[in-house]
C-alpha cells in the first residue's frame, strides 16, 4: 500500500521544507540505510531538490532553526506514521474480511461440503435404523469421518488460496 502524506502546515527549517510521509521510497538519501517502510520527504529549497530521508535521519537532521522546531518535526512524524499505521490495519482486517466471506462462499458451494451436509443430513435415521447392527453403524460414522477429513482439506485449500490464517478457520 504506497501513500503520501501531505504536511500542508510547514515548519520552518533554514532551507527544507518537510513535504510529508511515503512509502514509494525506500532509501535515505541521508545514510544510505535501505528497506526502510518509508521516508520523510523534504525539499532542499536551496537546489529545488526532493530529498528522502529516514525517519530518523530526518528528525535528527542539523538544519533544523531551532530545538523547538525539531521537536515539532518529530511530533509531526510520529502522528502521521501512527495515522498511516492504522490506515494499513484496517485496510489488511478489510481485505481478510473479504476473503474469509469469499472463502466461505466458496466451501460452501464445493461439492464436498455438499456432499457433507447431504451425509449429515440423512445420516440419522440411517445410525437409528443400524442401532443394533454394529457393522453397518460403524460403515455410517467411518464414511462421516472421512467426508469430513474431505472437507477439513478442501477448506485448507481455500484458506491458503485466500491467505487466511489458520486461527480464522472456524469463520468459514
Amino acid at each position: 500500500m504506497n501513500a503520501t502524506i501531505d504536511f500542508s502546515e510547514v515548519l520552518s527549517l533554514k532551507s527544507l521544507k518537510v513535504l510529508g510521509y511515503t512509502t514509494d521510497f525506500n532509501q535515505c538519501d541521508c545514510c544510505g540505510r535501505e528497506s526502510l517502510k518509508g521516508t520523510v520527504s523534504i525539499l532542499d529549497t536551496r537546489y529545488d531538490v526532493v530529498l528522502h530521508y529516514g525517519t530518523g535521519c530526518a528528525a535528527a537532521a542539523n538544519k533544523y532553526d531551532t530545538l523547538d522546531t525539531l521537536n515539532e518535526v518529530k511530533k509531526m512524524i510520529k502522528e502521521e506514521m501512527k495515522k498511516y499505521n492504522t490506515a494499513e490495519k484496517l485496510a489488511a482486517k478489510m481485505t481478510l474480511d473479504c476473503n474469509i466471506q469469499k472463502a466461505k462462499n466458496e466451501f460452501k458451494a464445493a461439492p464436498e461440503k455438499i456432499a457433507y451436509d447431504k451425509h449429515m443430513i440423512d445420516r440419522e435415521p440411517l445410525l437409528e435404523a443400524a442401532y443394533n447392527d454394529y457393522a453397518e453403524h460403524s460403515k455410517i460414522v467411518e464414511e462421516t469421518f472421512r467426508l469430513g477429513r474431505i472437507c477439513d482439506l478442501v477448506k485448507k485449500g481455500i484458506m491458503v488460496k485466500y491467505s487466511i490464517p489458520f486461527e480464522n478457520s472456524y469463520k468459514i
